[in-house]
Parts: C-alpha cells; structure tokens; sequence
C-alpha cells in the first residue's frame, strides 16, 4: 500500500498550518508508505514537519504560481491535470489524499474512482461556501467556482464513487452542510476538527505596557470576511478610546477606505506578509478581531481563528456558527458578540478585558497528536482491494 499525499495548489506558506499538520498525521498513520506530491515552492516547509523521515518519498508537481487572475486560474487548471496525473499512477490498494480541494478536477476524479476503484480523500475549505452563498460573490473568479462547486456537489446527484471520501474541518460544518445535499453525497462526507500547531511559541510574548490596545485582522480581508464592517467599527469607536487598528495580511480590493480610517496596513497589502514578518506583527497584538457576517463560516472552519490559539490571542468577534461551536467543544478564548454594539462595546473595553484564556490547553485538544484516531477512523473506512 502507498499514500499518495498530492499539494498541487497551496504555493508556498499558503495552508502552511493545514498542510503540515495532515501531512504529519499521515506520515504517523502510515510510517514509510507516504508519498508526497507538492509544488516546489511548498516542499521546504512540508520537509520541516517532525516526522519527516517516515515520507518514503518527495516528488514535485510544476504548478506555476503567478500573482494575477489569469496566473491563478492556470494554476487551478494545472493543478487539476496533477490531481488527475497521480490518481492514474495509483492502485486499487492504495489511497490518494488531496489537501485541497480542486473542484476544477472534481467531475473527472469522481469518474475515475469509480472507473479504476481507486481510494481518494479529499480534504474541504472555503469552496463549500458557495453551496449557499454564491450570490454574495461579484467576481468572475468566484463565479467560476461557486458553478463548478454546486454543478459537482448538487442536490440532484445521486451517484458518488464508492472510494471516495471529502472531510470537513469541524462538526459543525459537517452538520450545516448535510441539509443541503443529497443523501448519497452526504454520505461521503466526514468531519475532523482543523488542526492547530504551536511552534511558534518564541514570538508569542512581546511588551504589554504600550499604553493603548492593539487590536488586528489577521490574513485576508475582503468584502466577505467583513472588509466593509471593518471601516465602519473603526469609525464608530470612540475618539477618547485608547485603541489602534491594524491590519495583519492583505487586502483584496481598495485600500484607500483603511488608510483613511486610520488602520495600519503592512507595507505591500496587496499580496501575503513574509511568513517572519507576519508571526512579529501578530505577535505585537492585544486581540484578533473577527468580523465575519453571522450567515458565513457555515460550511467552512476559519484559519485566523485558529492563528489566535497559535499566537495565544484572544478574539472579539461576531458570533458565528463555527467560532460557537469552537467555544462550546473546546473552551472560550475570547469574546463573542451577538451585534456591532456589543462588538463596539467590548472594542472600547478592550483594556479592560482578561486576556487570560487556557489557549495551550485548547491548542492541544487540536493538536495533529490528539486529531490521530478521528483521521484514523477516516481512512479505515476505505476497501484497500
């Protein structure tokens, strides 16, 4: 038997988290039969995960990653063609595992599970959004993959290859995501909680006596994750509150309405931070704010939520469905408000506010170590015929 571990999209720190953790998890289910498929750029990070040794092998998929809209819809298709390329090189005994997924290739790997009874897993993130919110998405990126997400995961579907798997990143998106397909979908689908690591424990801890809060977004912002929210809390806070704002990531779209307000951007915000620069300046925050709308986060886990339990920052945030279920199966690491008054409250509090949280012992419960027998639970569910 061999696995097939395929990177064929994150270019890269993009997923870092993500993509170490799984790839440590498989490398210490099936110690010397994993097989990993990753862009170059990735590989140097993935090789860094403690239990390296046990990869039997490293092989490199040449997807090209170039910053613009035509460079990242060649990157989706070449990405496909690679999907497509290792699930041919597989046998019935083996099992393929995509970190991400694809949907570009989605139609094709379905077809040739069932043609050839290969074993695929297919790990989910922020594509199963558009399921239910893909009016909410304007640009001819996301309409192309808000069609081929719903053409692929449709209610109407009635045929799923049987070695096929999709695992969601938490309970709760398993649980919303059920209603909205059809029963033979749905039956494919597991869920395993989005693993957090601590390994940067060396930055987490700068001066505290700044004499005002620093509060942040972390990674992308942009229209769905709240971006015009944002503009709008920063201006409602009080002038006499002792609070700045930052911006820790990139923004997709206009900068001018942050600058205006008075954020603090990085120095280039359209493209991602360097991976050091990134750590330090989240590092310097008080809080993570979180300003997703209540209707999203349904179908996906949040990555900047899980950088507050890796940095051991609390959040404020609106309450949504997933950091809810966060709080309730695992612990409270910050504060939750049911609307932008009680947000704007609890903002001009802030130096008020315990920072106290038992982040180390929430990060453990999601720890790839302790995440083990849910994905070995997963994976024992296939037929290596």
């Amino acid at each position: 038997m061999k696995v097939h571990y395929v990177n064929s999209f994150a270019s890269g720190t993009q997923h870092k988290v993500f993509n170490g953790a799984t790839l440590y998890m498989f490398a210490e289910l099936f110690p010397g039969e994993v097989h990993v498929y990753s862009v170059p750029s990735s590989e140097c990070f993935l090789k860094t995960i403690p239990n390296a040794g046990n990869v039997a092998s490293w092989k490199r998929l040449w997807v090209y990653s170039i910053n613009s809209l035509a460079g990242l819809g060649l990157r989706y298709v070449q990405s496909a063609l690679c999907n497509v390329w290792v699930l041919l090189k597989a046998k019935p005994v083996d099992l393929v595992v995509y970190n991400f997924n694809n949907v570009f290739s989605s139609h094709v790997v379905d077809i040739l599970c069932r043609c050839f009874r290969r074993n695929v897993l297919v790990f989910c993130h922020n594509e199963l959004e558009y399921i239910t919110n893909s009016g909410k998405h304007s640009s001819l990126q996301k309409k192309v993959l808000s069609r081929l997400t719903n053409s692929y995961f449709s209610v109407r579907r009635k045929q799923v290859a049987k070695g096929l798997r999709f695992v969601v990143l938490g309970g709760s998106i398993l649980r919303n995501l059920k209603p909205v397909l059809s029963p033979e979908m749905a039956a494919r689908f597991w869920a395993i909680d989005h693993p957090v690591t601590t390994s940067e424990k060396s930055v987490h801890h700068v001066e505290t006596d700044k004499g005002y809060v620093n509060i942040g977004t972390v990674g992308i912002v942009n229209y769905y994750k709240g971006a015009s929210e944002l503009v709008n809390v920063v201006k409602s806070v009080s002038p006499d509150s002792n609070v700045r704002f930052s911006i820790i990531g990139s923004v997709q779209g206009d900068v001018e309405p942050f600058r205006n307000a008075g954020i603090t951007l990085p120095p280039n915000p359209s493209v991602p931070m360097p991976d050091g620069e990134f750590q330090r300046a989240v590092a310097a925050l008080d809080f993570i704010l979180l300003l997703y709308p209540h209707d999203t986060y349904r179908l996906m886990a949040s990555g900047a939520v899980l950088d507050a339990l890796r940095f051991e920052k609390p959040i404020i945030a609106l309450r949504t469905d997933y950091f809810e279920y966060l709080f309730k199966k695992f612990g409270k690491f910050g504060y939750l408000a049911n609307d932008t008054g009680e947000l704007l409250h609890l903002i001009e509090h802030a130096s008020e506010l315990s920072r106290d949280f038992p982040f180390r012992s929430i990060a453990g419960q999601l720890s790839p170590q302790a995440l083990l027998p849910e994905l070995k639970k997963i994976t024992s569910s296939f037929n290596y015929q």
